[in-house]
């Protein structure tokens, strides 16, 4: 229904059910300001714990999802948020930095299955609670954690194998030079020459 066709039909209601329809409207525009200031208030990192904490008594689970998340948390409100019924709002607890690790024990260990597998898939996960989840008696989660500590593995790997090889053409790019500079030829062969053997090098890899 377009806007015109709404006012008409909002005409045609008796005087008793305007006044109900407004009033609701008021309402509703009431209601969705407050919850658009809660989550400027959740995730503005100016608001302060204790602002975070008095507004995780009273806001739905959606706001109290972006305070667990909110790095102005203090271990012991991820501690309290951490008891929330919302499993979003204990995944986001789970991987707020400031929560203690006797908290993560505690969620590495509950019954609600789509937060252990959420733990088991976040590769900030420390590698303890990983180690746990990999034997979770659900086979998706260990799995899964399983997966999160191989892929861990390749990538502490990946650098030194970067380093190594980076280390390598600075040894052959060294070589090169020395041996330019103990030629006689003009600068512009050895020049050529240089280029030449990165063009070389290049093809190698």
């Amino acid at each position: 229904m377009n806007i015109i066709g709404m006012e008409f039909g909002i005409t045609r209601l008796c005087p008793s059910a305007r006044r109900r329809f407004a009033t609701e409207s008021v309402v509703s525009l009431a209601n969705f300001e407050v919850q658009t200031n809660d989550r400027i208030l959740a995730t503005s990192l100016q608001t302060t714990c204790d602002v975070l904490e008095a507004l995780s008594r009273t806001a739905c689970a959606q706001v109290v999802e972006l305070i667990a998340s909110n790095t102005n948390c203090s271990a012991i409100l991820l501690d309290a948020l951490a008891k929330h019924s919302s499993t979003q709002v204990k995944i986001a607890v789970s991987e707020n930095p400031n929560i203690d690790i006797e908290t993560l024990l505690e969620l590495a260990f509950h019954e609600d299955s789509d937060l252990r597998y959420a733990m088991a898939e976040n590769p900030l996960m420390p590698l303890d609670i990983l180690k746990i989840l990999s034997e979770d008696e659900n086979p998706y989660i260990s799995c899964r954690a399983v997966s999160t500590l191989e892929r861990l593995e390749a990538s502490s790997k990946a650098p030194q194998e970067m380093l190594g090889w980076t280390q390598f053409r600075s040894m052959e790019t060294a070589k090169s030079m020395n041996a330019l500079a103990s030629n006689n030829k003009s600068t512009v062969a050895q020049v050529n020459r240089f280029f030449n053997t990165l063009y070389r090098f290049s093809k190698a890899i």
